[in-house]
């Protein structure tokens, strides 16, 4: 996340990372197709683009969730949308090698099952609150 923050071309990163993960993080949640919409995610972070910078990275990832959702990044996926993209904006935060992205995305997804009913009552809520609090107490599980 903070590569992301800190590039000049910050929405365009975020979107293709937010695209090739979510299509990783549903396979692995044995969801069938469904449609990730790269733009939604290019919206969702420039909407949340002048509060950045002053924000815990936990808080940013809980505000790119709720954004996300309502911008419906993923289309036909239904309680597997909120799961996928808590389990990216999760690994986004990890702080990990490059060898080992796959398998932080892989932890990510694990956590997020293990967190479903959590993850699914504060999506539906968009408690960024609670989103926040979840991504700041696993972070470190990643």
């Amino acid at each position: 996340m903070p590569e992301i923050i800190s590039d000049s071309n910050s929405p365009e990163r975020f979107a293709a990372a937010c695209y090739t993960a979510l299509k990783a993080a549903l396979r692995q949640l044995n969801f069938g197709e469904a449609l990730i919409v790269e733009s939604a995610a290019r919206l969702a972070y420039r909407r949340i683009a002048p509060t950045i910078g002053n924000l815990p990275e936990p808080v940013v990832a809980a505000e790119l969730t709720v954004q996300l959702l309502d911008l419906h990044a993923i289309h036909g996926a239904e309680d597997a949308e909120a799961l996928a993209v808590f389990a990216v904006l999760l690994w986004l935060q990890s702080d990990r090698a490059d060898v080992e992205e796959l398998a932080s995305l892989e932890a990510s997804v694990d956590l997020a099952k293990v967190l479903r009913d959590d993850v699914l009552s504060a999506s539906a809520a968009r408690d960024k609150e609670r989103l926040g609090k979840l991504y700041a107490e696993f972070i470190n599980h990643v």
